[in-house]
């Protein structure tokens, strides 16, 4: 019987820390998608300041007329 009482205590054990990699594994795929809306953002970010220099490097050209 005090077999069984060890082996139900490893089956215990494993589910403990298989529950604890499953909480660690959702923290790190939430960190991720957070990581990747951010990059979304920079990426949006760079790509309208791009229009704005382009914007303002073709007004410039049109202010200074022909060379």
């Amino acid at each position: 019987m005090e077999h069984f009482d060890l082996l139900f205590t490893r089956v215990n054990d494993i589910g403990e820390v298989q529950q604890q990699m499953k909480t660690q594994m959702d923290i790190r795929g939430q960190a991720m998608d957070n990581y990747t809306a951010e990059q979304q953002l920079i990426a949006q970010q760079v790509k309208a300041n791009g229009a704005a220099v382009a914007q303002l490097t073709m007004r410039q050209f049109d202010n200074d007329g022909p060379f």
